[in-house]
């Protein structure tokens, strides 16, 4: 088992939203909790 980070950054990788999920989690399956994550 392992875990993955998903970070989503700005175009000077400044990071906007950071989530973690299962190793076995499909990435396509976070994609909305990272993007809903971002503090503006």
């Amino acid at each position: 088992m392992g875990v993955k980070r998903h970070i989503l950054t700005d175009g000077n990788g400044i990071p906007l939203a950071i989530t973690l999920s299962g190793a076995n989690v499909h990435d396509k399956r976070n994609v909305k909790d990272t993007l809903n994550s971002i503090l503006v």
